[in-house]
């Protein structure tokens, strides 16, 4: 599936891909660049709707390290469209990486930490679990000096970002932030 594809419950296949075995910031960056948050239409808010679960489901599975999108009855990754499979949007996104993220590489970082895994290549993401909604907010965090107390991030959302700070990106809201191993 092309990465500008509408249909943003099914997977997309990134021409640049990373693992674990090549990890650094500069190809963090080109990863994460590739999906052109701020033009991509995949991502561009419509109707009232917004697609941060979506942008970083879509890195992280070009990084090798899949934050998902669906999941079974068991918190596994799936595909979309199994018996009893689930989608995730950010809250989801935040339960997993708690119940599930360990399983699968993922632990929980302070703040500074979670920017510097990112200096370093790292898969790391932050989340907002929304205790009074149906959604949070998630975001991927790029490589970047720290800055103002929080890390650069990009971010597909009611405004999309190619590089932001944290503070733009949750606003007063606290997240929580994941590094994958």
């Amino acid at each position: 599936m092309n990465i500008t594809s509408l249909k943003r419950w099914l997977p997309v296949d990134a021409p640049l891909r990373n693992d674990a075995a090549a990890r650094s910031p500069a190809v963090l960056a080109a990863v994460v660049a590739q999906f052109d948050v701020e033009h991509n239409p995949r991502y561009l808010p419509a109707h009232g709707d917004t697609f941060c679960s979506t942008f970083v489901w879509d890195v992280t599975r070009a990084l090798g390290a899949e934050v998902p999108h669906w999941v079974d009855e068991n918190g596994r990754p799936c595909r979309p469209g199994l018996v009893a499979s689930r989608e995730l949007n950010a809250n989801g996104n935040g339960w997993w990486l708690r119940v599930h993220g360990g399983k699968y590489g993922w632990s929980e970082l302070h703040a500074l930490s979670a920017q510097e895994r990112a200096d370093r290549g790292r898969p790391v993401v932050g989340v907002w679990e929304n205790p009074d909604g149906p959604h949070g907010h998630i975001v991927v965090v790029l490589p970047g000096a720290w800055e103002d107390g929080a890390p650069w991030c990009a971010q597909a959302g009611g405004n999309n970002y190619a590089r932001a700070l944290a503070a733009r990106c949750f606003g007063a809201h606290k997240p929580r932030w994941w590094g994958h191993a």
